[in-house]
């Protein structure tokens, strides 16, 4: 059939001297003729078609040419539409077998381009061939033609299949009609070399580049011969070689190819045509994957002024036009026109083609990308999990583009240190590049490269060399030694040796590199300035530092122009300069620098919050730590700007915690409650699941478990994003709050471990050691810092201290010491302060400070200082500020003598449904809970105890007091009651997963040790559980089998900071070790005291060992006798009773242990296992 183009020529209007009204009626009656003329035209022309394709000929042959008579009268004898209708008769006539007739009318449709377009002109060459073709048809057999309408069946049947993705079933009938028409017409026929191309282009979308180039080469020769050099087809034949070509990497020929289709395009359809916009396209493309982003830009910005002409701003392929150009703009580091166009794209694409199509999806994928390369992780992500997701859906796991995403959303969560989830997404990205795309594609040699990295960053260098070398192999194979990719590579390489100290290696490695990427980028890009960065960290490390610091200075400069001051890669590149100027002495300006990076670090903590889970948080945080504590070590070796320092650690430690406090705090905001508890159910589901390991099947469990993990981490992003408070959070806050909520007459110290380097005897590198350092904040004035000397001496005496409690002579000997190294510094500070408030890090944690020795022989800490544990010093301001918390009506829940064997649903259970086994520990190696939990008789006592001084002391309701016991003291009673009351006791079992089951943010022993001077991802590696499932509260029922989608008897960490506490004043845990926890990353420990803190509660009360029944039972009776009824603050009410204890040992006669060694004073043991942390007051 023929594709018409309908012109409508007007007659003139009457010469200027008829009146304007006559003209205007004659006009109008023209128009009416034409308009007559072109319906009667159309309606022959359907007419026509119609018997046509019912093979009624004759009948099709008069309607033509009664429709020809029609187009002459309207158009004129000689307009190109009157040849097409000749044409189309010729074609019904030789289909009827009217060879003379149609051979004439061959002629006549030739003849007539001749006169109108000349010889050369494509469409008279058509003619021609059309002729000639119309001759040969008259002198072929029946059996030859009947073969020749069997072949045009076949390329019918191949198109169709095509179209609904049968690719084989296209191909072979295909191929099947290219030999009948080899047979038929000949190897030189125009027929003949189209489906020669047709083919071509199925092997290359196989991937088989070597078959498709010699049948699109053989396309080409007879195309040459047939059609001559300025024919469309010509041209098309070429762009399609070209792009075998350029797949293969021979971006020589591709480019001429292309270059030399691109004058064709414009001599036949001319500059604003579609095709000549596609060949600008296809030019640049090529030049984008050369790396030459100059000359592709002014070619794809002409394609767009083009496709904007024809198309409109609201269609599809100006859409792409605009994508193209912001991938451009992205390349060439112009990051805010490539968020304009990717954003214009994106919105096209949403309307043209809805949210379900590849295009979307690509737009959403590539905005992601741009976002993550400008540092902003927030706008990211959610880009790229969409993205993700629609592709999973609609187009399935098993393609490279799949496979991209995947990759990109790794990259970003090894960005924020998640490795966690970063190392399984790069995993099945490349599955899916060797599977779908092979061995030697560059995806795959990326992923390759990738998993190199991953094993340096862990220390692995005997698999991470090779498979560098490897990658560096098929890179110069495929792409040659001038490509990105490959400087990408050595680049890569040369790190690596670096990473070894192997430095002759690197050197040159790094030096091609360099020159690669100046020439394919030029110097103001980030890969030069990356290359550039690295030639001069090693020379820092060679200990030149004359030859390392200009280096650096240029690539601070480029990357301030290219990223702007706020991106990730400057403040790392401020922290390289901070280096030198450290090795070199000058303090100073290295101060000035490092300092700069370390706000930097934390802006990007800030944004990056909203985006992030907590363990996630804290996981970027710990990532990033070493830049705080370079910036430590480099004023304590300066012993310069120490006051400087002591705000740095103020403003690093605990921010996580602060603002996890503030989300949990939003819980009742309009819009995120839901949410919430969507939240609380998915955390209590993975809690449950996580003990609940199957002896079998553990493959499906982990699979689970991570999902439910990603559902919970996910919700919490969401919810940061949404919550009004958890953003004013994002406000800093300042020194000054923090000092204004220390209390009259009182002090904060704040300890921190951190890793100290110091200069090694070897100029360029240095030595690390994890010390403890304290911060010393007064009323007024400035912040007081002190370096307290190397963790591993301090760790072994606290060992030894805990083994006696400080009784033996080892234990005195190892008080002594923690003494002397900790506080005897510290006394200069802190004065006669009566209160001090004290938030303790790492290996402190285990340690009671309230049992060192005190000042005179034979005394204790707690006898010379009124001391309060808080949890971190940023949460100060919000524990002396009641603004934003509930006021709650009850008064006091207790729970103790817990029946762990059984539950409420256990004793109402008909006897006719299967109940819970009795756990047996250690069965299950995958059980978080490897012990079995005894009966606590004591805490029966305790409960009654509490419960009668209460209402000795008060006028109680009914509602005021409630006691859980045996059965009664599950889960759900905690969820559903806790947050009722302002008091809350908890005596029972502690629970902590042994060793074997590492957390998520253990650090890796052998992670790689790359010095400050040339950082790139390299820190710790985050792998393992959720901390936040590792420890717990057991309550009733804990020591039967655990069931998924039941409660299993322990209130995990993480279930309690999802507890809506806001209002409760103090939790008491009389529970064994509930107060220790696991350092992270600067956030202080991480266990249930901090878990209850995070879920809003203002006071905790925790023990660092088992301590005897009938000791706590007696401690906690006078602690709440002071609280309650001498109204003394929660400090002084827990130490008076500690007090109480040390020098009244009669008090705690009838305890397992009774003190021996000084009659005259208990012992640490007894009293000083609990500690206030929070509001002391």
């Amino acid at each position: 059939m023929l594709c018409r183009t309908f012109l409508f020529i007007l007659p003139l209007l009457f010469h200027s001297s008829v009146r304007c009204d006559e003209a205007v009626d004659n006009s109008q009656a023209a128009e009416q003729d034409s308009e007559n003329l072109r319906k009667q035209r159309d309606d022959l022309w359907r007419q026509a078609n119609a018997a046509r394709q019912e093979t009624h000929f004759a009948e099709a042959i008069g309607f033509g040419e009664r429709m020809l008579a029609v187009e002459k009268a309207w158009l004129g004898d000689e307009d190109s539409e009157v040849t097409a209708t000749i044409a189309w008769l010729a074609g019904v006539d030789e289909q009827a077998g009217n060879w003379e007739s149609a051979i004439a009318r061959r002629r006549t449709a030739w003849d007539r381009r001749i006169a109108a377009l000349g010889n050369d002109a494509y469409q008279t060459i058509d003619a021609r061939l059309a002729w000639e073709h119309s001759r040969l048809l008259s002198q072929l057999t029946d059996t030859q033609r009947s073969d020749l309408q069997r072949a045009e069946h076949l390329l019918s049947q191949g198109r169709k299949a095509y179209r609904v993705g049968q690719h084989t079933d296209a191909f072979d009938a295909t191929l099947e009609a290219s030999q009948i028409f080899k047979v038929v017409l000949g190897e030189e026929h125009r027929v003949y070399a189209n489906t020669l191309n047709t083919i071509g282009a199925f092997y290359t979308k196989l991937g088989d580049y070597g078959r498709a180039e010699a049948l699109l080469e053989q396309t080409r020769v007879v195309r040459k011969k047939v059609l001559g050099e300025q024919h469309p087809e010509f041209a098309s034949g070429l762009n399609d070689l070209a792009g075998v070509c350029k797949a293969i990497r021979k971006y020589a020929t591709a480019e001429r190819l292309y270059k030399q289709a691109r004058p064709i395009w414009k001599k036949t359809r001319g500059e604003d045509h579609p095709d000549y916009a596609n060949s600008l396209l296809n030019l640049a493309d090529l030049y984008e994957l050369m790396g030459d982003y100059p000359k592709a830009l002014p070619l794809v910005e002409q394609a767009l002024k083009i496709r904007k002409k024809v198309f409109g701003e609201d269609h599809p392929d100006y859409a792409t036009g605009l994508h193209i150009l912001a991938r451009l703009n992205r390349l060439m580091c112009d990051y805010a026109k490539a968020e304009s166009h990717f954003e214009q794209a994106l919105e096209i694409r949403k309307r043209a083609l809805g949210e379900e199509h590849p295009e979307y999806t690509n737009s959403l994928n590539s905005l992601a990308v741009l976002y993550k390369e400008i540092g902003d992780y927030a706008k990211a992500l959610p880009l790229y999990e969409q993205a993700l997701e629609i592709e999973k859906r609609v187009g399935g796991e098993e393609h490279l583009s799949y496979a991209t995403m995947l990759f990109n959303l790794a990259s970003l969560y090894e960005a924020v240190g998640d490795y966690a989830k970063a190392v399984p997404l790069y995993q099945q990205s490349r599955d899916i590049r060797k599977r779908v795309g092979g061995e030697e594609h560059p995806d795959y040699v990326n992923s390759l490269s990738k998993f190199a990295s991953l094993y340096e960053v862990i220390g692995d260098y005997g698999k991470a060399l090779p498979l560098y070398e490897q990658c560096r192999d098929i890179t110069m194979r495929v792409l040659g030694d001038e490509h990105p990719n490959y400087a990408t590579i050595l680049n890569n390489l040369a790190v690596c040796h670096m990473s070894m100290s192997d430095y002759g290696n690197a050197l040159p490695l790094l030096e091609q590199a360099l020159r690669i990427r100046k020439k394919v980028f030029g110097e103001h890009h980030p890969e030069y300035t990356q290359s550039l960065e690295n030639v001069a960290s090693l020379h820092s490390l060679l200990g030149e530092y004359a030859k390392a610091e200009p280096l650096f200075e240029q690539a601070l400069k480029i990357r301030k122009k290219v990223h702007g001051r706020e991106h990730p890669d400057y403040a790392t590149t401020l922290d390289n300069m901070a280096s030198v100027y450290e090795m070199t002495g000058d303090y100073g300006r290295s101060e000035q620098f490092a300092s700069d990076s370390l706000r930097l670090t934390r802006s990007l903590l800030d944004r990056s919050a909203v985006i992030l889970s907590e363990r996630q948080q804290l996981a970027m945080s710990q990532m990033l730590r070493h830049r705080l504590d370079s910036y430590v070590s480099l004023t304590l070796e300066s012993d310069e700007f120490l006051s400087q320092a002591a705000r740095q650690v103020l403003q690093w430690k605990g921010a996580t915690l602060v603002r996890q406090r503030s989300m949990r705090r939003a819980a009742d905001e309009p819009g995120i409650a839901d949410g919430f508890a969507k939240l609380q159910q998915v955390t209590r589901q993975l809690a449950a699941l996580s003990r609940a390991a199957p002896t079998e099947n553990i493959a499906d469990w982990k699979q689970q478990i991570s999902q439910l993990t990603h559902d919970k981490e996910r919700l919490e992003a969401q919810l940061s994003r949404d919550s009004a408070s958890f953003r004013a959070a994002m406000q800093k806050i300042k020194f000054e709050q923090i000092q204004a909520a220390i209390p009259a007459n009182g002090v904060l110290v704040d300890f921190l471990q951190f890793e100290r380097s110091t200069p090694a005897e070897r100029k360029g590198q240095r030595d690390k050691t994890t010390s403890l350092l304290a911060v010393i904040v007064k009323g007024d004035g400035e912040p007081q810092l002190m370096e307290l000397g190397p963790i591993a001496s301090l760790s072994e005496a606290i060992d030894t201290w805990r083994l006696t409690f400080g009784m033996s002579p080892q234990g005195k000997r190892a008080g002594l010491a923690i003494r002397q190294q900790i506080w005897e510094p510290l006394l200069k500070h802190i004065n006669d302060a009566k209160t001090v408030l004290v938030s303790t890090d790492g290996v402190l944690g285990r340690l009671p400070l309230a049992a060192l020795p005190g000042t005179e022989a034979g005394t204790y800490l707690i006898e010379d200082h009124h001391l309060a544990m808080i949890p971190v010093p940023q949460l100060l301001p919000a524990l002396v500020n009641d603004l934003g918390t509930k006021q709650l009506d009850r008064e006091l829940l207790l729970l103790g003598d817990v029946d762990y064997d059984s539950t409420q649903s256990e004793i109402k259970q008909d006897d006719g449904k299967k109940r819970r086994k009795k756990r047996r520990p250690g069965k299950n190696r995958a059980d978080l809970v490897e012990t079995e939990f005894s009966r606590l008789p004591g805490t029966a006592t305790e409960v009654n105890d509490l419960q009668v001084l209460y209402g000795e002391l008060f006028e109680a309701d009914d509602d005021d007091v409630m006691a859980l016991k045996k059965a009664e003291a599950t889960e759900a009673s905690i969820r559903s009651l806790a947050g009722q009351f302002r008091h809350v006791h908890l005596a029972t079992h502690g629970f902590f997963a042994s060793a074997d089951h590492k957390s998520a943010l253990s650090t890796n022993a052998n992670r790689s040790a790359m010095d400050r001077g040339h950082r790139t991802i390299r820190d710790s590696e985050v792998t393992g559980w959720n901390p936040g499932l590792l420890s717990g509260l057991a309550l009733a029922g804990a020591n039967l089998e655990p069931a998924p989608g039941q409660d299993d008897g322990i209130l995990t960490a993480q279930e309690i900071a999802f507890l809506p506490l806001n209002g409760v004043d103090t939790v008491v845990l009389s529970a064994c070790q509930t107060g220790l926890g696991e350092a992270a990353g600067g956030e202080g420990l991480i266990g249930i005291q901090r878990s209850f803190q995070i879920a809003g509660v203002r006071t905790t009360v925790a023990s660092l060992w088992k301590v005897d029944d009938v000791v706590t039972q007696r401690l906690m009776s006078r602690f709440y006798r002071n609280l309650w009824d001498n109204e003394m603050s929660r400090l002084d009410a827990l130490r008076e009773a500690q007090l109480y204890i040390l020098n009244h040992p009669d008090s705690i006669r009838g305890a397992s242990i009774t003190p021996s060694d000084a009659p005259d004073r208990t012992p640490p043991y007894f009293w000083a296992a609990f500690q206030l942390s929070g509001d002391w007051r």
